[in-house]
């Protein structure tokens, strides 16, 4: 070897390599198993130089790198990248992530999430999406509008009234149906609400699961203390505003039951006009 180490130690425990003066002046570091075969090279008879027939050596200790070899140097240190057996040195390679990949993986634990899926501008899986991707800032109202709604429910509150007053007798509601907004059935909870002249209202609430709405359908219980009253009419506001909704008939009776659609965070207030006999 060289002079220029001969005080330092010619093998490295730390990266299992021999350090080696090339024949043309730069060193080399090459791993045991890049040997095959060691031969003394012509040159100086007091000098020992050693060939690493095949891989490493040669290939570190060549002027001009084969084509499997390409070096990489700069000013302070020189590097050769070996492309030959036994391919036990890599490259660290890297690959591009788009920024919704990286949220997504931290919110849902993968790369996928739930995306919300907008239908005309109205999410319709906001009880379910976790993912808000949105192309636009702008639309970011309604994805936040649907978060919140999906966490909300709506209410139906009913009155009694003869005229402009309460119904003295109690009267009975009850829920005894309920359809999705895709039109599916869903359970009835078969909640009941009883009015009175003390208590005016009652109220019925309802979890709107996909934060958009659901219909709902609510009817008086025939019973006895009914027998003093007839029906009359039914009225329906949200908001201040008439809400649209459809009487049906109670079966075996002339009583007449409501059909209305119950949207998140709507406060619905019906009353059943009934006439005293």
């Amino acid at each position: 070897v060289r002079r220029a180490y001969y005080k330092e130690s010619m093998y490295d425990a730390l990266t299992g390599t021999y350090l080696f003066a090339c024949p043309h002046g730069r060193e080399a570091r090459v791993r045991l198993s890049s040997f095959r075969a060691l031969e003394r090279l012509p040159g100086h008879s007091k000098r020992l130089v050693l060939d690493g027939r095949s891989f490493g050596f040669s290939h570190a200790c060549a002027p001009n790198p084969p084509p499997s070899a390409a070096n990489t140097t700069s000013s302070a240190r020189q590097r050769v990248k070996d492309y030959t057996l036994p391919y036990d040195s890599y490259d660290i390679s890297s690959i591009s992530t788009p920024n919704s990949t990286i949220l997504t993986r931290l919110i849902a634990g993968n790369d996928f999430g739930v995306p919300a899926e907008s239908v005309n501008g109205v999410y319709t899986n906001a009880a379910t999406a976790n993912m808000y991707l949105l192309p636009d800032f702008d639309q970011f109202a309604g994805a936040l509008e649907a978060v919140a709604l999906a966490e909300c429910g709506g209410t139906v509150t009913l009155q009694t009234k003869v005229g402009a007053a309460a119904a003295a007798d109690p009267f009975t509601y009850q829920h005894t149906a309920t359809t999705s907004a895709g039109g599916l059935p869903l359970a009835a909870s078969l909640n009941t609400v009883t009015t009175t002249k003390t208590y005016q209202s009652g109220t019925f609430d309802f979890a709107i699961p996909d934060g958009e709405y659901i219909t709902i359908e609510i009817q008086p219980l025939i019973s006895s203390g009914l027998q003093g009253y007839t029906p009359g009419s039914w009225s329906c506001k949200a908001g201040g505003a008439a809400k649209t909704f459809e009487n049906f008939s109670v079966a075996g009776s002339p009583w007449t039951g409501i059909r209305v659609q119950v949207r998140a965070n709507e406060a619905i207030s019906c009353i059943q006009q009934v006439n005293r006999v």
